[in-house]
């Protein structure tokens, strides 16, 4: 039941193929391979599709060819409507798909179910944002900024909450690139409504080089920061190791 599903939905993104987009998300994409060319919008809709039928037939098959299955697998989690404790479970089996972070982001932006379940939520994102694997850190780092920092359900950057997000990056284990960017930009968004805090944290050298540097120009990118604040952030850059 699964293969035949599963072949339907290739066919169907083959013929839905734009090889000027592929070309264009390859760009964007270093390193990641099979990748068609068909566009988000065009995913999300056979997604929502997919959720409404027998969606278990797609999600529960291993048989993975392309940049867009792999997304539309995670999209798919987004939609369907299931118990949280559930969906956890297809959560954890789809994280180890993520390579790049253009799934992670994607995916992170349709478990809007998060919003009701926050505690419950940062209890499973734990084990996420201490492991060594550079996805699996990029992957809690997103959550956290989508659902614990910028959305409107909870306190949006709080003491308590921006603490518990210092203490998540202070001890995340990962240095990939991807994982470490992640941990900038959500430092950089917890600098918005906790701007004391964060520049605490810089004071005091508790970063690595790399995301102490990179929170501070993300940070002065933002249109959301005071100008004036910026001249004092970019005093506190250090220098890279060589």
């Amino acid at each position: 039941m699964s293969e035949g599903v599963v072949r339907e939905v290739r066919n169907e993104l083959a013929l839905l193929a734009d090889e000027k987009y592929r070309k264009f998300s390859a760009g964007l994409l270093p390193g990641t391979e099979n990748i068609l060319g068909v566009r988000l919008p065009v995913l999300r809709k056979i997604a929502k599709r997919l959720a409404r039928g027998d969606w278990q037939a797609y999600v529960e098959s291993e048989d993975r060819e392309s940049f867009e299955e792999i997304m539309l697998h995670g999209m798919i989690l987004g939609y369907v409507q299931i118990d949280f404790e559930l969906l956890k479970v297809y959560i954890s089996k789809f994280v180890p798909w993520i390579d790049n972070w253009s799934v992670c982001d994607s995916f992170c932006s349709g478990l809007k179910i998060f919003r009701d379940h926050l505690e419950e939520g940062w209890v499973f994102l734990e084990s996420y944002a201490r492991s060594e694997k550079e996805y699996e850190a990029r992957f809690a780092m997103v959550m956290y900024l989508n659902y614990y920092v910028n959305s409107k359900q909870t306190s949006c950057g709080s003491p308590a909450d921006v603490d518990r997000i210092l203490e998540k990056v202070v001890n995340m284990n990962a240095d990939g690139y991807y994982a470490q960017m992640a941990a900038a930009w959500l430092l950089a968004e917890c600098y918005v409504n906790s701007s004391n805090k964060i520049l605490s944290m810089l004071k005091a050298q508790t970063l690595n080089t790399f995301i102490h540097n990179k929170t501070i120009s993300k940070i002065c990118e933002s249109y959301k920061v005071p100008a004036e604040d910026k001249p004092t952030l970019k005093a506190l850059r250090r220098k890279e190791n060589i």
